[in-house]
């Protein structure tokens, strides 16, 4: 079950027509390339829709692939509110035991800001990590594309160095860290995230979670980071 559930009311109680969403429905239902698991619509924080296609289900944890790394960055940014790190950092700093002469060469001006911007230009990327083990030490000595902190390239590894820069900072570990300062207040639960040989969960992917639960994360955002009164 979900705990802290969503009020439930018919569209129309919200201003929205059922007749447009049915539309919309099945719409999304009969495009082929498409394929749909399921649709929750909030309105006025009330669920006005909840849908599931074929065998899909709506009360069970589903992959969120790269939508996981905002719920790293939302922890990240209560670790920075806690006044236990900042953007500002440099990563050979932080991890000053796995970094070389070499390494202080080529990022030693690699910020947490570059890594969270996705502007690192670090080339270790998901597929190299497959065949590592130590991904935290594979990162730091990668080589960089361009100039750090100018150019935007996409790459998930950016992520899982800030699950390891969590994990480091918060005094908890990054899972209990986690639980107790954003899936327990939002009531969260049965989760599952994959984890790196190290341990750590993957950051930039790799996250399962209840459609519902994931709803909340939304919601709380657009109310500026409070949930049910609670920052």
């Amino acid at each position: 079950p979900v705990l802290q559930p969503f009020e439930r009311c018919r569209p129309e109680e919200t201003g929205v027509s059922s007749v447009r969403i049915r539309e919309f429905l099945q719409t999304v239902r009969d495009d082929p390339t498409i394929n749909m698991h399921s649709i929750i619509i909030l309105k006025d924080r009330k669920i006005i829709t909840e849908a599931a296609f074929g065998a899909n289900r709506t009360d069970i944890a589903k992959l969120m692939f790269s939508a996981s790394k905002s719920v790293v960055s939302l922890l990240f940014g209560i670790l920075v509110g806690e006044g236990k790190a900042t953007v500002d950092e440099k990563l050979i700093d932080i991890f000053s035991d796995k970094t070389t002469p070499i390494t202080k060469l080529q990022i030693g001006e690699l910020t947490v800001k570059d890594v969270l911007t996705m502007r690192s230009g670090i080339i270790f990327n998901e597929a190299v990590s497959m065949v590592t083990e130590d991904w935290v030490r594979g990162y730091l000595s990668s080589p960089v594309q361009g100039k750090i902190g100018e150019s935007f390239n996409y790459n998930s590894m950016n992520t899982y160095m800030l699950v390891a820069i969590i994990d480091r900072k918060c005094g908890v570990g990054f899972e209990k860290y986690l639980e107790t300062k954003l899936f327990e207040p939002l009531g969260i639960t049965g989760t599952y995230w994959e984890k790196s040989p190290a341990g750590l969960p993957k950051g930039g992917w790799g996250l399962y979670m209840k459609p519902e639960d994931m709803a909340k994360l939304g919601q709380m955002v657009m109310d500026g980071g409070v949930w049910k009164g609670r920052r």
